[in-house]
């Protein structure tokens, strides 16, 4: 939750801004796979993080790995390609707010009901 608010630091460059909303999602991710014992290292493990997520069988969980991978690509060009347009961010950023206002409340409630010792130390989204 730190790196979405994070997001919305004013002043933040657009690329900024979806960079730490993109890390949101993807630390959520890695969450909902630790819960299941799976651990994402190594090389392309953000594409690894989000197709092991979509791979789960549960649709509550998996449907996110589907569209965090959808934007995925463009989270690595506003980091690794200086030419980058740099409308895509900013076009990307409000599809990922979208996905993240639903995979929050969703991997809460996901993870509360797998890990009910959790429900005392996470808190609601």
């Amino acid at each position: 939750m730190t790196s979405y608010r994070d997001a919305g630091v004013a002043g933040l460059s657009d690329e900024g801004a979806f960079t730490r909303a993109y890390d949101a999602g993807r630390q959520a991710a890695t969450t909902l796979l630790a819960a299941v014992g799976l651990r994402v290292r190594g090389q392309a493990h953000h594409y690894t993080v989000f197709y092991a997520l979509a791979a789960l069988e549960d649709p509550t969980a998996s449907r996110f790995g589907i569209e965090l991978e959808s934007v995925r690509q463009s989270r690595h060009m506003a980091v690794y390609d200086a030419t980058a347009d740099s409308a895509t961010p900013r076009t990307n950023q409000e599809k990922l707010k979208r996905i993240l206002t639903r995979l929050f409340p969703a991997a809460h409630a996901w993870l509360i009901t797998r890990r009910p010792s959790l429900s005392g130390q996470l808190k609601a989204p």
